[in-house]
């Protein structure tokens, strides 16, 4: 007769047999894949090591030192090294300046830490054949990140947890409690470090995991899975609606690089516009409140309004709504005191008896007025001229609007202005009234 099972070794058993039946069922990786394994020396990553090792699967690790702790980063990086010799496994290894890479790009640390690692491990995946990239994500990791997306305002994706597979990226642990995590690195006497700045609440996770979590708990003990069968529901509301949204971009959407044009009478027919716009520019980085402000701007043929972010903006022009890149470039002034100058090609020449072009990158002014050096640059709002034959000044902006200047080129109009700061030309469209060409004054100016 078989020896009975002990309860740890039934435990185990268990643990074991769940995770490998959720990597099956989920198709994250398979015995022939060149496994890839996010080490940081905590339990979740050491108790992953510990089941990719006793089941087989190959694997090398990589291990992060983000400089943030000091001599206990460096113990934990010694820790992980020593695992891998161990182990007999393959160890990457990369020490980044976390904060100064947070201070550059104006993010969090956690962000920081994020973007570092992440970058770095598809590094290692493309440069040494990597096939998967293996986290210890947790459930309660999962429960943390969407009581975080609920305090930030959030969409359906926003509900729908952390993916057990985005890309290369791989969870196997995805729905396993911390407790149990601990309890299987417990049973098989595994080592681990432990982050001491994760009882530090000045992190919001830290916070949500160390305040939030036990309140709700008293609530529900079993908020985790609880949690975890709401965003299985939730996920399934999520299939319905992306097989709507790839089915609508496929016939009214097109993609251009990060320029997106949507047809603007589709979106009316839709559904929802909110929704079909949250998913259609999922990677365009427009907040909830910019994406209501596109809606209206739809439903009320705002021909002309923009709305923008830090890197895109979006506008209607006729029968679409674009979106496109701002760009960076869109503040550079180009002084002309030679020819040619940066990659414009400028063409100053007196003449006696013009003949107007019909070209509109050609225009003649009075070459008395001018005075050097002349500024090429975009127009900037506050810009005023007096076109031609007007007695009034204008905004730079209403003459684009009267001259019907296509909306998806209007940001980029350039002027070409006077040493005094005077607008000589909003060029291709009108020349200024204080200009105009004057007998035998004459100056054509060519800008190519």
């Amino acid at each position: 007769m078989k020896d009975k099972l002990t309860d740890s070794q039934q435990f185990t058993s268990h643990f074991d047999r769940d995770i490998q039946s959720l990597i099956d069922l989920e198709n994250l990786f398979t015995k022939k894949d060149k496994l890839l394994l996010a080490l940081s020396g905590g339990v979740d990553s050491t108790s992953l090591l510990h089941f990719l090792n006793v089941n087989g699967y190959q694997f090398a690790i990589a291990h992060c030192n983000f400089d943030l702790r000091g001599a206990s980063a460096d113990e934990d990086t010694r820790f992980c090294k020593m695992l891998a010799l161990l182990k007999n496994k393959t160890f990457h290894y990369q020490k980044f300046e976390t904060q100064k890479y947070a201070d550059e790009n104006g993010i969090s640390i956690q962000m920081a830490a994020r973007d570092l690692r992440y970058t770095y491990f598809n590094k290692l995946a493309e440069d040494d054949g990597y096939t998967k990239i293996v986290v210890g994500t947790n459930l309660n990791d999962q429960v943390e990140t969407l009581i975080l997306n609920l305090t930030k305002e959030t969409g359906l994706a926003g509900l729908t947890g952390i993916r057990l597979q985005n890309k290369l990226v791989v969870r196997p642990f995805a729905e396993s409690l911390r407790a149990d995590i601990e309890k299987y690195a417990s049973i098989n006497e595994l080592e681990f470090k432990t982050d001491e700045s994760n009882a530090d609440n000045k992190y919001q996770r830290n916070l949500i995991r160390n305040k939030v979590l036990p309140l709700l708990k008293e609530i529900n003990p079993s908020v985790e899975q609880s949690v975890l069968n709401s965003i299985y529901n939730l996920k399934e509301s999520s299939k319905f609606i992306d097989e709507y949204l790839q089915a609508f971009i496929k016939q009214h959407v097109v993609f251009d690089g990060d320029n997106v044009e949507i047809e603007v009478e589709a979106l009316l027919n839709s559904k929802s516009i909110k929704t079909v716009l949250f998913g259609v520019l999922e990677n365009h980085h427009f907040s909830p409140r910019q994406i209501d402000e596109l809606v209206h701007l739809v439903a009320k043929s705002q021909t002309g309004k923009q709305i923008s972010n830090e890197k895109y903006t979006a506008f209607k022009d006729r029968n679409k709504l674009v979106v496109k890149p701002i760009n960076e470039d869109h503040n550079e002034e180009l002084v002309i005191d030679q020819i040619p100058f940066g990659d414009v090609q400028l063409s100053i020449k007196p003449v006696v008896n013009p003949k107007f072009s019909s070209n509109q990158n050609i225009e003649v002014v009075d070459g008395l007025a001018l005075k050097l050096p002349l500024t090429l640059r975009t127009w900037q709002p506050g810009d005023k001229m007096k076109p031609l034959g007007m007695t009034n000044s204008k905004l730079i902006s209403d003459v684009l609007t009267d001259e019907k200047y296509p909306s998806s080129k209007k940001n980029n109009a350039q002027v070409l202005v006077n040493a005094d700061g005077k607008i000589i030309w909003l060029v291709g469209v009108r020349v200024s009234e204080a200009f105009k060409y004057a007998d035998g004054n004459g100056v054509e100016i060519a800008v190519i």
